[in-house]
C-alpha cells in the first residue's frame, strides 16, 4: 500500500486496488473512493501505486496501464 497527500486535508491510498481511495487526514474517516482511469475498453484499471507531486498539484499514480495523473480535488484522471 502507498498513501500521498492529495491536497488541503486529504490523504490518498492504493494497493491494487478498484480505485484511489481518500481520507480525511485530520480525523482518518473514509471519504470517497476515485475508480481507475479506463483502458481501451473503457473499463477502470486497477491502481497498483500513488505519489504526491505537491509543487505541481497532482498525484501520480502508477496503474496496471502505466503512469497516470489524477487531479483528486476534481475526482478526474489526464494523460
Amino acid at each position: 500500500m502507498t498513501l500521498a497527500f492529495a491536497g488541503g486535508k486529504e490523504i490518498a491510498s492504493a494497493a491494487d486496488a478498484d480505485g484511489v481511495h481518500l481520507w480525511d487526514a485530520t480525523s482518518g474517516k473514509f471519504l470517497r473512493t476515485i475508480p481507475g482511469p479506463k483502458d481501451r475498453d473503457g473499463k477502470p484499471v486497477p491502481v497498483r501505486k500513488v505519489h504526491n507531486c505537491p509543487l505541481a498539484g497532482f498525484l501520480v499514480a502508477e496503474t496496471w496501464a502505466g503512469w497516470q495523473k489524477l487531479d483528486a480535488k476534481a475526482g478526474t484522471w489526464t494523460a
